[in-house]
């Protein structure tokens, strides 16, 4: 899935669940599940990329007297430890 497009969906799903006082319903559970499985894909696709995948590339660009690419830290994914349900105080969401 496009990080773009699970971008818009985990917003929405957030907006859905946020805007009502009530327990999440089985849905919008089984909502969060089937995003997080994405999220999960997503995340081991982009540790690829900053593995094999970036150097891999490093190497060629060398090869050819280009100066290598890198991916700053503060494009590591954070991914929250919380669930459905749960809620943390504002500090405690700082990755």
């Amino acid at each position: 899935m496009a990080v773009t497009r699970l971008n818009g969906q985990l917003s929405g799903l957030l907006g859905t669940i946020d805007d009502v006082d009530a327990r999440p319903t089985t849905q919008a559970t089984a909502a969060v599940t089937t995003m997080q499985h994405a999220l999960d894909e997503a995340i081991a696709e982009w540790t690829k990329v900053k593995g094999s995948a970036l150097s891999t590339l490093n190497a060629r660009l060398s090869a050819a007297g280009i100066r290598n690419v890198s991916i700053p830290h503060d494009l590591t994914p954070y991914r929250s430890s919380l669930q459905v349900g749960e809620t943390a105080d504002k500090d405690d969401n700082e990755p």
